[in-house]
């Protein structure tokens, strides 16, 4: 039997603290210097359950994509799809989203789909955006466009919710 003196609870990241986790993690992966476009710090200022081990996730994530290039002598771009394994297996178990798809950023204005950095090199910037098994076999079968009709119908949009409702499935 275990006894712990102290009781220790775990929050969500303050306004700030995300602000500060997003530069952090943003000047590793891109980077990139400078202040975040305001767009960006309203974004978050909305995103009130964030805590380290999202920013880690993504990390994670975006490390597996930029391997893949590499692996499979390919490349990535807008509509392209990534199974989270072969067969495909849910992210978490609280969901049954098991494929992303890179698609132009929905949240964000225009004008941050692209980074011109000081040295020429241009960034273009997506959004993955997670997809249940029937969405991804659906874009399969009939393109990331028809897919995202589908999605836009929905009323949704590229902020992750991971009981968000599957588009594909018969109603």
């Amino acid at each position: 039997l275990r006894r712990f003196a102290v009781k220790v609870h775990f929050d969500y990241l303050k306004p700030e603290q995300r602000l500060r986790l997003f530069e952090e993690t943003w000047q590793r992966c891109a980077q990139a210097n400078g202040t975040v476009p305001l767009a960006i710090r309203r974004r978050l200022d909305q995103l009130e359950h964030l805590t380290p081990g999202d920013f880690a996730a993504v990390v994670r994530q975006l490390k597996i994509l930029a391997r893949l290039p590499h692996k499979f002598q390919s490349w990535l771009w807008w509509g392209h799809t990534v199974p989270h394994g072969d067969p495909p297996e849910p992210f978490a178990a609280t969901t049954e989203l098991c494929c992303s798809m890179l698609i132009s950023p929905v949240s964000l204005p225009d004008e941050l789909d692209t980074l011109w950095l000081e040295d020429g090199r241009e960034v273009t910037f997506f959004s993955l955006f997670p997809l249940y098994r029937e969405e991804m076999e659906y874009k399969l079968a009939h393109g990331a466009e028809a897919l995202l009709e589908r999605v836009v119908q929905a009323g949704l949009d590229d902020v992750v919710d991971p009981r968000r409702p599957n588009v594909c499935l018969q109603a």
